[in-house]
């Protein structure tokens, strides 16, 4: 009989706080927000800012919605309902009204969406983190128990630290497309993404330490 390795089994936490972020490619996201008070209007404007197209649905905006100006936004003056769903990929639900708020989530459930609720972050399968990106870096922080403000001062601390690779990340990455058809390429670029080669990286060394062991890079 098959007996797997050790290696191959899996050890997995069934808690809702064993976060996985994920990276979207975020101009070919649809986002609905239900709902237009403070709430939404903090994760609409997250999605905007990252490019996502973004659709509120709500019979009263937040003012702070009036002075949004964006072509990826639209606003709908309506009351719920399921059908404003359909083409949507992230639901992100500030409702104030808990039995409305139940039916969306049961809405969501059924149709496998990615959903946020803004009451209560538990009750959703999505969690945004606080993000930073430059023109080398994209990432996303969250504390697992849930503290946004925490998160939102440990990214700066955390892009403070990364902004001293930026240099290194821009020519790896360069190194990187330049080996597309390179026979040794996941071995180069093991031996690049090392502290020793990093070393030599910052005293000027790299392209010579390359030719060195790789003479045809």
């Amino acid at each position: 009989m098959f007996k797997p390795d050790k290696e191959d089994i899996l050890e997995i936490d069934a808690g809702f706080e064993n976060l996985m972020h994920i990276g979207l490619v975020a101009n070919n996201i649809k986002v609905g927000v239900i709902g237009a008070g403070k709430a939404s209007l903090i994760k609409t404007k997250t999605f905007l800012k990252a490019g996502c197209e973004v659709e509120v649905l709500s019979p009263r905006f937040d003012k702070g919605f009036r002075r949004l100006r964006c072509e990826c936004l639209k606003l709908k003056k309506e009351k719920f309902h399921k059908s404003f769903l359909k083409d949507k990929h992230i639901v992100v639900i500030g409702v104030s009204n808990k039995k409305l708020e139940k039916r969306i989530i049961w809405h969501c459930k059924r149709l496998n969406k990615l959903y946020l609720v803004c009451s209560d972050y538990k009750l959703g399968n999505l969690r945004l983190g606080a993000q930073e990106r430059t023109d080398e870096f994209v990432f996303s922080l969250s504390i697992k128990r849930g503290n946004p403000k925490l998160s939102k001062y440990l990214t700066q601390k955390t892009l403070n630290f990364l902004q001293s690779f930026t240099i290194f990340c821009n020519w790896a990455t360069n190194l990187r497309e330049k080996l597309k058809h390179h026979p040794q390429k996941d071995q180069i670029l093991e031996f690049v993404c090392s502290d020793d080669f990093y070393y030599f990286f910052k005293k000027g060394y790299a392209n010579k330490v390359i030719k060195l062991f790789y003479e045809d890079v």
